[in-house]
């Protein structure tokens, strides 16, 4: 039986994934990104490409601050945060990032800034 426009539109299909950061003295949640989500993504990534280095500026951050959730599901970030996650440790940037990224179909070598 096929699917409806109801239940494929109502499914919870994000997929999340709780990470340990000891760093900062407990755990995330992470998402995958939505379609529009990826799709801003990858347009930044080929304006990087193309060869405008400011598409990717704070590329790191912006992907956590979209991609963090609360135990609700609830964005734990907005595009205010932006500037202040660019300052957190790189390092723990990158690991939400990766999972963020794993979760939203997408390999490491597409990232823009690796």
């Amino acid at each position: 039986m096929a699917l409806d426009k109801k239940r494929i539109l109502s499914a919870d299909d994000l997929g999340k994934e709780t990470l340990s950061i000891p760093e900062w003295g407990g755990d995330v949640i992470v998402r995958g990104l939505t379609g529009e989500e990826r799709e801003e993504y990858e347009n930044m990534a080929a304006a990087n490409k193309a060869g405008d280095k400011n598409a990717t500026r704070h590329w790191r951050a912006r992907l956590v601050a979209a991609t963090v959730i609360d135990d609700d599901g609830n964005d734990v970030f907005g595009p205010a945060d932006v500037q202040a996650l660019s300052h957190k440790n790189a390092a723990i940037l990158d690991r939400i990032v990766d999972v963020a990224l794993r979760l939203s179909g997408l390999m490491d070598d597409e990232s823009p800034g690796k």
